[in-house]
């Protein structure tokens, strides 16, 4: 086995999301179209605030430079990292990774499954056999031909590949997210909520001044009191000390200008949707498992025990050393894990010789022990008290027939047929064509 990432340098140069891209880039329109809608308005805001809202305020241009403008790089610079990497995807001749001795004290019993090894006659601990480990063959998509597929993998069907822990597909990013991509993601997230914030605070900075009109000489008592009167000129005067001036040329006030107004919608707009995606994802950082996971989990599906975290030590979707925050959560770098346990959150290993060929990785004798399993299943004797499975069509339609071959055991087999027919909770309603229609008149 070799790294995933030495062993991509094999393939051609190319962008995509196949199995033959050798560096990771989804192109799908919509997606990006969506991101590339996210830079223009990140662009649009900085340019209205930076041409109308700064105005002579040194406290507006400190904000502006220092905070608002770093934030706004940031959030585009971790957008691009989301779109241009690989969130988790799993290569050709991928296979089950086999849990050490060692991974066995950290690795969570509940995603990693049982333990690799088993105890001889003698109490000699011996590596179990694939054959022993899948009985009934490894788990497989078929979308990806027949590639393994992870116990905390899913099918992202816009970039055409299985991705470990999948959270969703966000066209915003123009990428699916997963375990590679997913910090990055939130940093997007967060740093765009940050520049909603500042561009706010410049917002109500120059509205508060130059937004509307005041009307700071006027000295006619009778239309309002006097002390009404001293309380505007001193907000003005307070304000003149972080404005010095307006210095609009246009005739309309700054809140009518069809730009700033504009900003403010965009700007909403922004913040309300960062702050519920924030809130969205933070199940998915404290509990390391990811939202498709957290839905099955919930529903209770067949493998729901494989989705949940692998490790406990830190936190699956920053990374790092500790499972609380760390400074190093807000710097725009991928997610790095430890080399011992990157095989082991992932879920697999790399075969050379299957990925060199570009087929789905196979232990020997496997088809044939899942053939020998769909036999003996299909062979069975299906009864309410030895089998929890439903008997299939087929298996009812012969049992039905052998109960009706006799002509002169119809009427014998009559309540027979219906008895088994309601103990079996078969409810389908068959066409009058298929012979077993007729079974009233039977």
């Amino acid at each position: 086995c070799i790294n995933v990432e030495e062993a991509k340098k094999t393939r051609p140069r190319c962008l995509g999301t196949g199995f033959e891209a050798r560096r990771w880039l989804s192109k799908d329109p919509c997606g990006l179209l969506c991101a590339s809608i996210v830079v223009l308005l990140h662009t649009f805001s900085w340019g209205v605030i930076f041409d109308s809202l700064l105005g002579s305020s040194v406290a507006s241009k400190v904000i502006f430079y220092v905070f608002y403008s770093p934030l706004a790089v940031t959030a585009l610079y971790c957008q691009f990292l989301t779109w241009t990497t690989d969130p988790g995807s799993v290569p050709m001749g991928a296979k089950p990774y086999e849990v050490k001795r060692e991974d066995q004290s950290t690795a969570s019993a509940k995603s990693t499954g049982s333990s690799t090894d088993v105890e001889s006659s003698d109490g000699e601990c011996l590596p179990m056999t694939y054959e022993q480990r899948f009985p009934r063959g490894v788990r497989r998509c078929k979308k990806c031909k027949g590639n393994f597929k992870p116990g905390r993998a899913h099918h992202d069907s816009v970039t055409g590949r299985c991705i470990v822990k999948l959270d969703h597909y966000c066209p915003w990013v123009g990428n699916a997210v997963g375990i590679r991509n997913h910090k990055v993601f939130l940093l997007f997230i967060f740093y765009t909520f940050m520049t909603t914030v500042f561009a706010a605070v410049l917002i109500i900075m120059r509205f508060s001044r130059c937004g509307f009109e005041f009307d700071a000489d006027s000295e006619d008592s009778s239309s309002e009191d006097t002390d009404d009167l001293n309380f505007r000129q001193s907000i003005i005067r307070r304000l003149d000390a972080v404005y010095p001036g307006c210095d609009d040329s246009d005739d309309d006030p700054l809140v009518f200008q069809g730009e700033v107004l504009t900003l403010i919608i965009i700007n909403i707009c922004a913040f309300l949707f960062t702050l519920v995606m924030m809130f969205d994802q933070y199940e998915a950082v404290t509990l390391s498992i990811s939202k498709i996971a957290r839905m099955k989990i919930s529903a209770e599906a067949s493998y729901s025990s494989m989705l949940h975290r692998v490790i406990d030590e830190y936190n699956e979707v920053f990374g790092g050393s500790s499972d609380t925050f760390q400074y190093h959560w807000l710097i725009p770098r991928l997610v790095q894990f430890p080399e011992d346990k990157s095989d082991l959150l992932l879920g697999y290993e790399l075969d050379i010789e299957a990925y060199e060929k570009n087929v789905p990785w196979r232990f020997e004798n496997e088809k044939a022990q899942r053939k020998r399993y769909v036999n003996d299943r299909s062979t069975c004797e299906l009864t309410d008290e030895d089998s929890p499975l439903s008997p299939s069509f087929a298996q009812m339609h012969a049992q039905i027939g052998r109960q009706l071959g006799g002509v002169d055991a119809i009427e014998e087999s009559k309540d027979e047929v219906e008895s088994l027919v309601a103990s079996q909770s078969f409810v389908t309603q068959l066409p009058p064509s298929s012979g077993l229609g007729r079974l009233d008149e039977l």
